[in-house]
């Protein structure tokens, strides 16, 4: 049995991928908060605490949990974890350990938005990008962190006197586009790299930029795109690419390098993508071929985890 540690482990994203895991691997799950404060608790081994990213303690608890648990893979779920954990992988600091995320320069240029969409914008249709205000041809616009997390801090204008007071610094000014919302889950081998498989779901209802309702559908032209972005970034493993389609039209939103949070929609209709990431990474094992359930749905709803208050043991 392999001994993964998965990071931010109250979020949704590592929630999906511990469930695909639990049967074959143990858990270790990591958060910024004590065990009784992680949505995640129950789906994990065992729950440690670990500072944020940018803690100066963060590589110290990272590499001491590493020991302690003899973990074999390591899969980051929060974008900027990705970048530091890819970071300490690339300069040899992490040792002897599978780390389930590409080199520091991908995940770099992918968290980076206006600049992965420079990059895409000769083979895929992107909005147009506008360097500043004045520059804006045709309203709306949107507007948003050039290296934002999620669906936060997004702001659409109408008319240039509504981005007067927005502080637009290391802000992204787009054409907005307005139509149905795709994610596709995304998994290049990491042995073969002719071997890629994609999902793509269709966001049919969200919340606080959440799918909660979502279906996988067919879409080859949407798929084709993935692959040839993929293939020019030499991107191995799982990333999550955002479309939306305007007058039938696929225009590229933005990649995600690390899994979903509605990805296990994916995961449990045929694509088991974290189980994938494991036989490869540390089984050296190639995918087998594998089918995809189209049509299939997902619906979401909240569960409760309860503590006792005098020594948090847990009750269920």
């Amino acid at each position: 049995m392999m001994n993964v540690l998965i990071t931010s482990f109250g979020s949704n994203t590592s929630i999906g991928v511990a469930k695909c895991l639990k049967d074959t691997c143990f858990i270790v799950g990591t958060d910024s908060n004590p065990y009784y404060e992680c949505n995640g608790y129950a789906f994990a081994d065992e729950i440690e605490l670990l500072p944020y990213y940018n803690d100066p303690l963060y590589k110290d608890v990272l590499l001491s949990l590493i020991e302690k648990y003899k973990i074999d893979c390591i899969i980051p779920i929060h974008d900027k974890e990705i970048e530091v954990i890819s970071k300490l992988n690339d300069a040899g600091i992490i040792k002897n350990v599978k780390i389930a995320t590409n080199p520091f320069d991908v995940n770099e240029l992918c968290n980076d938005k206006a600049l992965i969409n420079s990059y895409l914008m000769d083979f895929i249709q992107v909005p147009i990008m506008y360097q500043d205000v004045n520059s804006i041809k045709n309203f709306p616009v949107i507007v948003k962190d050039n290296d934002g997390v999620s669906s936060r801090n997004i702001f659409i204008a109408y008319s240039k006197e509504e981005l007067v007071d927005i502080d637009i610094s290391n802000k992204i000014i787009q054409q907005y586009i307005k139509g149905e919302e795709y994610t596709v889950d995304c998994f290049t081998s990491y042995i073969n790299e002719e071997v890629f498989y994609y999902s793509v779901r269709k966001r049919i209802e969200t919340k606080s930029g959440m799918s909660v309702k979502s279906e996988i559908i067919d879409h080859p032209l949407i798929g084709g795109y993935c692959k040839k972005i993929h293939q020019f970034l030499q991107y191995k493993g799982v990333s999550n690419i955002q479309f939306i389609v305007q007058d039938n039209i696929p225009y590229f939103i933005e990649i995600n390098p690390r899994f979903a949070g509605a990805g296990i929609l994916t995961y449990k209709s045929g694509y088991n993508f974290p189980l994938f990431t494991i036989q490869e990474l540390c089984n050296s094992i190639v995918t087998p071929k594998a089918s995809l359930q189209i049509g299939n749905k997902m619906v979401r709803y909240y569960e409760e985890t309860f503590f006792n208050g005098a020594n948090h043991s847990i009750r269920l």
